[in-house]
C-alpha cells in the first residue's frame, strides 16, 4: 500500500513540477521533454525580462530561435546545447547540485535536430486527474 501511495505522489509531482524528461512521463513528446530539461536546469536564471541570466526566457522556443541560441536542425551550431555540453552552463554551483545528464543533453539535441519546435502550451497539455495518476501508479507497482 505504501509503495502505491508513494508512486501516486511521485507521479503527481512529476506532472506538476516538470521533472526531468528521463523520468519517463508518458505522452510527452520531444518538445515537452526539452521544455522539462530547460525548466529544470535553466529557468531559475533565464526566466525572461529582468531575470538573473538576462532577458532570455528559456521556456520560449521562439525566443531561443530568434536570439540565435538554437539553430533549428543544427545542434552543432546551437549555442544553448554547446554551452551545456562544454559545461559552461548551468554555472558550476548549480551543476554540482543538479547536473545535466547525458540523457537530458540528448533530449535537447533531438529537439534541435527535429527543428526546435514550439513547446506545448499549458492549455495544450493533457490534464490528468488524480484518480488517473493513482491508477497508473498502482499499475506500475
Amino acid at each position: 500500500m505504501m509503495r502505491w501511495i508513494t508512486g501516486a505522489i511521485l507521479l503527481s509531482l512529476a506532472a506538476l513540477t516538470g521533472l526531468p524528461a528521463e523520468a519517463g512521463i508518458p505522452g510527452v513528446g520531444v518538445e515537452g521533454q526539452a521544455r522539462n530539461v530547460l525548466r529544470r536546469h535553466c529557468w531559475r536564471c533565464h526566466s525572461g525580462s529582468g531575470s538573473q541570466g538576462g532577458d532570455i526566457n528559456v521556456l520560449s522556443a521562439t525566443q531561443l530561435r530568434d536570439k540565435g541560441l538554437v539553430v533549428p536542425g543544427d545542434p552543432a551550431e546551437s549555442e544553448l546545447l554547446t554551452r551545456i555540453e562544454h559545461e559552461q552552463m548551468p554555472p558550476i554551483a548549480v551543476r554540482r547540485q543538479q547536473p545535466v545528464t547525458a540523457r537530458e543533453a540528448e533530449i535537447l539535441r533531438q529537439w534541435i535536430t527535429a527543428g526546435a519546435g514550439d513547446f506545448p502550451r499549458a492549455e495544450d497539455r493533457e490534464r490528468i486527474s488524480l484518480w488517473t495518476v493513482m491508477e497508473r501508479a498502482r499499475a506500475s507497482a
